[in-house]
C-alpha cells in the first residue's frame, strides 16, 4: 500500500539520517582531538622556547647560543636549569668588567678572556678551560670565571670539546636551535596564556560570588528547618525503620 511504501521510504531515510549523524559527530570529534592535539603540541613548544628565552635574559646569551648550550648540557647528563645560575654569575663578571672593576678586569685578563661581549667571552672561557690539562686547573678556572664551586659547567666543556663556537654552528646544520623571534614568540605565547587563565580564574569567582548569598541563604534556611524540625525528622527514622522491618 501506499502507506507501506511510505513506511519503508521513512525508515530508509531514518538510517540514512542515523549514518550521517554519526557520520558528522565523528567528523566533530576528530576535529575537536585534533584541535586539542594542536594546541597541546604548540603549548608544548612554547614551554620550551619559553624555558630558553628566560634562560637568555638570565645569562645574556643570545638565542643560538642558549639552544646550543641546553643541547649541550642535556647531553652531557646535567640541564640547562642546572647551570644557568653559573653562567649567568659569568655575565655578571663580564658587566662588572665593563664597569672598570679591577677585580673583574683582572680575573678576565689572567685566563686570557679579551671579548667585552657576553657571547664571544663566553666562548673564549670554553675555550681556554677546554685546553687545560688537569681537573685541578678547569676547576679553579670554574670557580673564578662561574663562580662555579661544584664544577657543573666542567661536563658542558667536555660534551662541547672545548669549542662552543664550531658546537653552535654544527648544532645551526643540524637545525636544533632557535632565533630570537621564536623564542619571544613561545614566550609572548606563555603569558598570553597565562593571562587567559587568570582571567578565567577571575571570572569563575565573579560568578559564584553573585550566587554566594543565594545559595547561603538556602543553606540557613535548610539548617533552621533541622534546627525546629528535629522530631519530625526522628518520626521519618522511625516510619523508615518500621517499613522496611514490615
Amino acid at each position: 500500500s501506499s502507506i507501506g511504501s511510505l513506511g519503508s521510504k521513512f525508515n530508509s531515510f531514518a538510517g540514512f539520517a542515523t549514518v550521517g549523524a554519526a557520520a558528522i559527530a565523528g567528523v566533530a570529534t576528530s576535529a575537536i582531538a585534533g584541535a586539542t592535539a594542536l594546541f597541546n603540541f604548540t603549548k608544548q613548544a612554547a614551554d620550551f622556547g619559553s624555558e630558553l628565552y628566560d634562560a637568555s635574559i638570565k645569562t645574556g646569551l643570545s638565542a643560538a647560543s642558549i639552544s646550543a648550550l641546553k643541547v649541550a648540557a642535556e647531553g652531557s647528563g646535567s640541564s640547562l636549569e642546572a647551570i644557568s645560575g653559573s653562567v649567568a654569575k659569568f655575565n655578571v663578571l663580564i658587566g662588572q668588567a665593563a664597569q672598570d672593576n679591577e677585580k673583574a678586569k683582572r680575573t678576565l685578563k689572567d685566563y686570557g678572556i679579551t671579548a667585552t661581549e657576553t657571547n664571544e667571552a663566553f666562548e673564549q672561557a670554553i675555550d681556554v678551560i677546554g685546553r687545560m690539562t688537569t681537573q685541578d686547573q678547569k676547576a679553579a678556572a670554574a670557580k673564578d670565571l662561574f663562580k662555579d664551586r661544584t664544577g657543573a659547567i666542567l661536563p658542558v666543556v667536555d660534551q662541547v670539546n672545548g669549542k662552543f663556537k664550531e658546537y653552535i654552528e654544527t648544532a645551526k646544520k643540524l637545525g636544533i636551535v632557535l632565533t630570537e623571534e621564536d623564542l619571544k614568540a613561545a614566550d609572548d605565547f606563555g603569558d598570553t596564556l597565562g593571562v587567559l587563565g587568570s582571567q578565567a580564574k577571575i571570572a569563575g569567582v565573579k560568578f559564584a560570588t553573585e550566587l554566594m548569598p543565594m545559595v547561603t541563604g538556602a543553606m540557613s534556611s535548610i539548617s533552621q528547618f533541622l534546627s525546629e524540625n528535629q522530631g519530625v525528622a526522628r518520626e521519618w527514622g522511625q516510619v523508615v525503620v518500621t517499613t522496611v522491618n514490615g
